[in-house]
């Protein structure tokens, strides 16, 4: 089965909360908190393709929020070969073989999205993914 994009992000976040009242319940809480506008940059690599996001090394200072140039950036690079100090993306191989990966603090109170970089052995091991 195929997931777009954004809603395998979130349902990665959701992940860290095994009950519904504990979702809804951080919901309610983090919603005073405020939000962000994303713009998913996408990078076309040697061996597939990623979603940069924003506090990613990677992600544009000036994203085109109007789409008024290139849609995509590229590289000679594989995906392992590009620089992994602050990551914030979700990393494609193929349609079917992606992984998020996220090692920075998130805005606004929010919950990263289990990840393969995860340093948290109880996520880890509790994965729902």
């Amino acid at each position: 089965m195929w997931i777009a994009p954004p809603q395998f992000y979130e349902l990665s976040r959701m992940c860290h909360f095994p009950l519904l009242h504990d979702l809804n319940h951080f919901s309610r809480e983090r919603a005073l908190e405020g939000c962000e506008p994303w713009l998913p940059v996408r990078l076309v690599t040697s061996d597939g393709y990623m979603l940069l996001l924003p506090g990613d090394e990677l992600y544009p200072d000036n994203p085109d929020w109007m789409g008024e140039n290139q849609v995509n950036m590229t590289t000679e690079k594989s995906l392992e070969e590009l620089p992994a100090t602050a990551l914030h993306r979700i990393e494609f191989h193929s349609l079917y073989d992606a992984t998020v990966n996220v090692n920075i603090k998130p805005r606004y109170n929010h919950r990263n999205p289990i990840s393969k970089v995860s340093d948290n052995p109880v996520i880890k091991d509790n994965s729902k993914l």
